[in-house]
């Protein structure tokens, strides 16, 4: 098998998209900055994930009959890791969603001086493949999120600008690949958190190879106490139980049936392999734990760094993210 390897080639930018870029970061800082107020918290929230259900302890525990480029970044038996899980809004609600659009922020402790951080979601697309385009939109969502306090007249016209703009996520609603999640995702509306799939957005490299990696759970109840809050149903079942995870990859062999610049659909012809397990053992959560943890994926070691172009802006808006809610702090 002839694997197609790593090259920066992957991440460039033109400079329309540089250009959309700097003018996001703008909008992210000036929202982060005002999202103790938005939010009704102490401090500055994330951009994105704010919605936090609790800090958890774990291992990572590779495979001894994983690929040997695997094996190579992690050599040892088992690693300390820890794992937030959140929902994927910018603003923070108390009561639970009808989208189940949670995530999963992994970080492994590789050695004393490095940590692997894999922010990871329950769904396996990305919903546009114009990088343009996004940065447009989400410059217009910050934009409509910190106006909150200003007229009605501004914000009905950014609000008009930003449904302008989320049109252009339209086309790509129709593709088999995302109709198929979307229902999946909308029919589990109610099921439990930790009972979810969990996908990288996009991939990563894993030495000079390209993956993506999905975290799949074993034998989780999917209706567990449906009527509580998200993070309630967290505390009480790791109250008494425990959960793994498989740890799996696809490798990039093939760049028509595996796109690393197209996330709007699943890579063809990859089959997972199994390359670890997550353990997480029975513990007491606290939501309000995690708050000073970042699980960000650009700090990583140089081989196991995120790869492509929505990656590549997603490195821009974390840094703006972590400064401002450091500065206003």
């Amino acid at each position: 098998m002839k694997l197609i390897e790593y090259d920066d080639s992957f991440n460039q930018l033109n400079q329309e998209e540089k250009s959309l870029l700097q003018d996001c970061v703008i909008s992210v800082q000036r929202y982060v900055r005002q999202s103790a107020e938005i939010n009704k918290t102490k401090k500055p929230t994330r951009n994105v994930h704010a919605m936090s259900y609790g800090l958890l302890q774990g291992e990572f525990v590779p495979n001894p009959d994983s690929p040997e480029f695997f094996k190579k970044l992690f050599p040892n038996e088992k690693y300390k890791a820890q794992i937030r899980f959140s929902h994927s809004n910018p603003g923070i609600s108390k009561q639970n969603e009808n989208i189940p659009a949670f995530g999963l922020a992994l970080q492994i402790h590789v050695s004393n001086e490095e940590d692997c951080n894999l922010p990871l979601i329950n769904f396996p697309l990305f919903p546009i493949k114009s990088v343009a385009a996004f940065l447009k939109f989400f410059t217009a969502l910050n934009d409509f999120l910190s106006a909150k306090n200003q007229s009605f007249w501004k914000r009905a016209r950014l609000l008009g600008r930003l449904i302008w703009h989320g049109t252009a996520f339209i086309p790509h609603l129709f593709g088999s690949d995302m109709r198929r999640n979307l229902w999946n995702l909308l029919r589990s509306r109610n099921n439990f958190i930790l009972s979810f799939d969990y996908h990288s957005i996009g991939a990563y490299r894993l030495g000079n190879r390209m993956v993506k990696y999905r975290l799949r759970p074993k034998s989780v109840p999917v209706m567990f106490q449906k009527d509580l809050y998200q993070d309630e149903r967290i505390a009480n079942y790791l109250r008494k139980d425990r959960i793994t995870y498989q740890v799996q990859i696809q490798v990039c062999e093939n760049l028509q049936d595996q796109p690393i610049n197209d996330l709007t659909v699943e890579w063809k012809n990859a089959n997972y392999v199994n390359v670890a397990s997550l353990q997480i053992p029975s513990q007491h959560i606290s939501p309000s734990q995690n708050e000073a943890i970042g699980f960000n994926p650009f700090h990583n070691p140089e081989k196991m760094l995120p790869v492509g172009k929505i990656q590549r802006i997603r490195k821009e808006v974390y840094d703006a993210s972590i400064l401002a809610r450091n500065t206003s702090i």
